[in-house]
C-alpha cells in the first residue's frame, strides 16, 4: 500500500503526499485533515484503519491512518529523488510497531519490485506460498528476511 502511495514522489511527480493525485494516501490524508480539500464523490471507498472500524464491518487495517500517514510523510521525505535521505532520527512509529528495520524499510519501498518480483510479505508465508504451489522457492525471501527482522533482535 505504502509503495504505491509513494510511486507519484519517487518518480518526481509530486514532492508532499497531499501532491499525489490519484493515491489512497493523499486521499485519507484529506479525509482527517480539517483544511483539506474535501474528499469528492468519485473517490473509491477505502478500507478502514482499526481507530474508524465501525459496527457491523468485519475487516480494518491493523494501525491508526496517522500512524500509516506519519509513515508516508517520513518515507517520502527519503525517497523523493532530489532528496534521498535516511530518517534522519525520526523513526516512523509504525515501523516500530510493526518490528521493521528502518533501513530494510527504505530499502524495500526503493526497490520493491526488484527485490521481490511478484510477491512480498514474511519469510514464512513466501515459504508456505512457494510450498502450497509445488515451488522450491519465491524470489525475495532474502529480502523478506531483512525487512521483517526484529528491529531490536
Amino acid at each position: 500500500m505504502a509503495y504505491v502511495d509513494l510511486n507519484p514522489i519517487r518518480a518526481g511527480l509530486a514532492e508532499t503526499i497531499d501532491a499525489s493525485e490519484f493515491t489512497s494516501g493523499r486521499q485519507r490524508l484529506r479525509e482527517i485533515a480539517p483544511a483539506a480539500a474535501p474528499v469528492t464523490t468519485h473517490e473509491p471507498a477505502l478500507l478502514p484503519f482499526v481507530e474508524a472500524l465501525r459496527s457491523g464491518q468485519e475487516a480494518a487495517l491493523p494501525f491508526s491512518v496517522r500512524d500509516y500517514l506519519d509513515l508516508l510523510d517520513t518515507t517520502s521525505r527519503a525517497v523523493h529523488p532530489t532528496k534521498r535521505d535516511a530518517f534522519s532520527g525520526n523513526v516512523p512509529r509504525l515501523l516500530t510497531t510493526l518490528e521493521v528495520a528502518p533501513e530494510a524499510w527504505l530499502d524495500s519501498v526503493v526497490a520493491l519490485h526488484a527485490r521481490f518480483r511478484n510477491f512480498i510479505g514474511a519469510p514464512r508465508r513466501l515459504s508456505a506460498l512457494a510450498k502450497e504451489h509445488g515451488w522450491r522457492w519465491i524470489r525475495g525471501q532474502s529480502a523478506a528476511r531483512r525487512l521483517y527482522c526484529r528491529v531490536n533482535a
